[in-house]
C-alpha cells in the first residue's frame, strides 16, 4: 500500500542530495569518504537515494550521470517518491503540459513545504523567483527530452513499489495486488505526479522522449524589413503616450495594430501577444476596469482580479521581454472621463521618468501575492508575478506605449489640460477617396523601411535630455538642435497667452526633436519632413502646442489670429499643417463662438 512510502518529510538537508548527485560524489558520502559539512538525515538520505539494508546504491545513480541536464529532475522525482503525501500532493497539483502548481496550504505544516519549495528550485523544476513565495509553479519538461531517462525512472518506481510490498505477478492466495507495473502506477496517481497522460507516462517509461504539448514560439527574424508610418514612430519614440484624433475611419486604430503585429516577435503564435485592446465604455469612475482590484471571494479566499492589462505589464515586465515593445490601445478613449479611471497611470508614467527619484509601483507586493492565488494555474503568469515580486512591485515599464483614438460627437468628453500636457496628439484627417484607392493608408512622404530590430531600438533606446537639460554647454552634442527648439518655443511662449506651458513640454518638444534627427541620421531615413526645420516645428506645433487651445471667441478671436500670421513669413507659409488647421479653428470660432483643437 501507498502509506509504506512514508519517510520523514521534516528533515532539513533533503535538497543537498542534488549538488552530491550533480558532482557524481553519492557514492562517496554513503561511505563516509566526502562530507563537506553536509547533514543529510540518514533515514531521509535512504529513503530517496533507495538504498537497501547494504547501503548498496541503485545503478540508475551512476547511469543518470550521462545526462547532466536532467540530474536535477531525477533527484527531485526520488525525492517527492519518498512520501505518499507528496505523491498525492502533486498529483492533486498537475495543471497541463508537465507542469504543476503547488502551495503552502497544501502541506502539513511549514517546514514540509519550505523543504519541497528548495528542492524544486535546486532541481532546475522552479525558477528562483520562487524561493519565498507561498504559491510555486514547477515544470518538469526537461526531464521528458531523454526517453533513456524515462527508463531509468521506470527502475525507480519499481524500487518505490516493492516498498509497498507490491510483486508483478502475485502467487498464492493472499493477492495483496494483482494489477501490473503500469496499472498500479496509474492507481496511484504516478503518472498526475509528472503531470502527463496515461499513454505519455507509459511511452516515457519505455524509453520514447516526449515533447511538450504547447506549440513552439515562432520568433521573428529582426532583420525583417516592414513598412512604418515616421510620423507615429517619432512621437511614439519620444512620449510612450499618443493620442490620435479625427473622423472616423480614419485608420487610427488600424494604424497602431499594423504597427505591433508586425514587430510581433510571436505573430505566428499568437497575433495579439505585444498589444491589449481595451475599448472604453461610458460611465469609467475609476481604474478598476484596466487595473483590476481586491475580490474577497475568490476560491482560496481574497485574490487580486486582474485585467488584459495588468496580463501585458505583467509580460511586459519580465527580463525576457525587456528588448520588444508594448502597445495598449485605448478605443475611443474620451467615452469617459480620462483623468478619473486613468490618473494613476498619468501620474507614474511621469515618476518613471524623472531620474534620482524612486519610481512608485503600479502594484504592491501585497497586491502581487494576492495575484498569485489568482494565476495559482498558470505557470506562465505565475513566473511573471514572482518576477514582479522581486523588484518590489509591479511597475510601468519602458517597453509599454499607451494610445488612446479618440472621435469626437454628443456621446465623448474633452479632454483635460493634464491629459493633452503628458501626451503627443496626432490628428488624422480624411482623404479623398481618388487619392486613397490602391494605395497604402501611410503617405509616402512619412513612409519608411526599417528591420524589426531597428524599429525595436528605435522606440526602445532612452533619451537623457529631462536629465541633462540644465547640464548643457556650448560643446555639448545636442545642445545646437536643443537651442533651436527652444527659441522656437520662446516665440511660440509670447503668442499663447492663457494657455502657456511648462517645463515638461519644453523638454518633451526638444526630444521629439532630437529623435527626429536620430531617426534621419542614425537609422538612414531619408524623407524631408525629418530634414526640414520648418517641418519639424510644424509638428511641434501640432503635437504639443495647439492640442490645449480651445475656448469661446473673446478667449481665442485674437489668439487664433495670431497664430495665423506667425505660421507664415510674408505671403510664404512655413508651417503648413499648423496654418490649415488654425484657418479650420477660426472657421468654427466664428460659426459656432465655440473652437478648439479636439472638436
Amino acid at each position: 500500500m501507498l502509506s509504506r512510502i512514508n519517510a520523514s518529510q521534516t528533515k532539513y538537508g533533503i535538497g543537498s542530495i542534488i549538488g552530491l548527485a550533480k558532482e557524481g560524489r553519492l557514492r562517496d558520502y554513503i561511505n563516509g569518504i566526502y562530507r563537506n559539512e553536509l547533514a543529510i538525515d540518514p533515514s531521509q538520505l535512504r529513503a530517496a537515494l533507495g538504498l537497501n539494508d547494504n547501503n548498496e546504491l541503485p545503478t540508475y545513480w551512476d547511469e543518470i550521470l550521462q545526462y547532466p541536464d536532467q540530474i536535477g529532475l531525477f533527484c527531485l522525482t526520488a525525492i517527492l517518491f519518498t512520501h505518499e503525501n507528496f505523491i498525492r500532493v502533486f498529483a492533486d497539483s498537475a495543471t497541463d503540459n508537465m507542469k504543476g502548481v503547488i502551495s503552502r496550504n497544501q502541506f502539513e505544516n511549514e517546514k514540509t513545504f519550505t523543504n519541497i519549495r528548495g528542492v524544486l528550485v535546486a532541481s532546475g523544476a522552479s525558477s528562483d523567483q520562487a524561493i519565498r513565495s507561498d504559491i510555486v509553479a514547477y515544470d518538469y519538461s526537461l526531464l521528458f527530452k531523454s526517453g533513456e531517462v524515462g527508463k531509468l525512472v521506470k527502475k525507480l518506481l519499481l524500487d518505490r513499489l516493492k516498498k509497498t510490498y507490491w510483486v508483478e505477478n502475485p502467487t498464492g492466495n493472499n493477492k495483496e495486488h494483482i494489477r501490473n507495473f503500469y496499472e498500479q502506477c496509474i492507481a496511484y496517481k504516478f503518472h498526475l505526479v509528472f503531470s502527463l497522460r496515461r499513454e505519455q507516462f507509459v511511452k516515457w517509461l519505455e524509453g520514447e522522449a516526449l515533447n511538450e504539448q504547447v506549440e513552439a514560439l515562432v520568433e521573428l527574424n529582426l532583420s525583417d524589413v516592414v513598412e512604418v508610418d515616421t510620423h507615429l514612430l517619432v512621437s511614439l519614440a519620444t512620449k510612450p503616450f499618443l493620442i490620435l484624433t479625427g473622423a472616423s475611419g480614419t485608420g487610427k486604430t488600424y494604424g497602431i495594430r499594423k504597427l505591433a503585429n508586425s514587430i510581433n516577435p510571436q505573430k505566428n503564435v499568437d497575433d495579439n501577444f505585444n498589444i491589449t485592446f481595451i475599448p472604453v465604455e461610458a460611465g469609467w469612475k475609476d481604474g478598476r476596469n484596466i487595473i483590476g482590484y481586491k475580490n474577497p471571494f475568490g476560491d482560496d479566499g481574497e485574490v487580486y482580479q486582474p485585467t488584459p492589462l495588468i496580463n501585458m505589464l505583467l509580460k511586459a515586465n519580465s527580463g525576457k521581454h525587456s528588448s520588444i515593445p508594448f502597445f495598449v490601445l485605448f478605443d475611443e478613449m474620451n467615452l469617459s472621463h480620462v483623468e478619473m479611471y486613468f490618473a494613476r497611470f498619468l501620474a507614474l508614467m511621469e515618476t518613471s521618468r524623472h531620474e534620482g527619484i524612486s519610481n512608485v509601483p503600479l502594484l504592491t507586493t501585497g497586491d502581487l501575492v494576492l495575484l498569485q492565488k489568482y494565476y495559482k494555474n498558470n505557470n506562465e503568469f505565475l513566473e511573471y508575478t514572482y518576477e514582479a515580486i522581486t523588484k518590489n512591485g509591479l511597475y510601468i515599464p519602458n517597453n509599454v506605449i499607451f494610445v488612446g483614438t479618440v472621435n469626437i460627437d454628443e456621446t465623448t468628453y474633452m479632454f483635460s489640460p493634464k491629459v493633452l500636457d503628458r501626451s503627443f496628439v496626432i490628428e488624422r484627417n480624411t482623404e479623398a477617396p481618388s487619392k486613397i484607392f490602391n494605395e497604402s493608408l501611410i503617405p509616402n512622404n512619412v513612409k519608411a523601411y526599417l528591420d524589426i530590430g531597428q524599429i525595436n531600438s528605435y522606440l526602445l533606446s532612452p533619451l537623457n535630455i529631462r536629465q541633462s537639460f540644465n547640464d548643457l554647454t556650448s560643446t555639448s552634442p545636442q545642445y545646437e538642435l536643443m537651442e533651436k527648439v527652444v527659441e522656437f518655443l520662446d516665440q511660440v511662449y509670447t503668442l499663447v497667452e492663457e494657455f502657456t506651458f511648462g517645463y515638461r513640454t519644453v523638454v518633451e518638444c526638444c526630444e521629439y526633436y532630437v529623435k527626429a534627427i536620430e531617426l534621419s541620421t542614425d537609422y538612414n531615413v531619408d524623407l524631408d519632413w525629418l530634414k526640414k526645420e520648418e517641418c519639424l516645428f510644424d509638428e511641434i506645433l501640432m503635437q504639443k502646442v495647439l492640442p490645449k487651445i480651445h475656448g469661446n471667441r473673446k478667449q481665442l478671436v485674437n489668439l487664433l489670429r495670431s497664430l495665423i500670421d506667425f505660421c507664415k513669413d510674408g505671403e510664404r507659409v512655413r508651417f503648413n499643417k499648423s496654418y490649415s488647421k488654425l484657418i479650420a479653428m477660426e472657421k468654427n470660432l466664428n460659426v459656432t463662438g465655440y473652437s478648439g483643437f479636439i472638436c
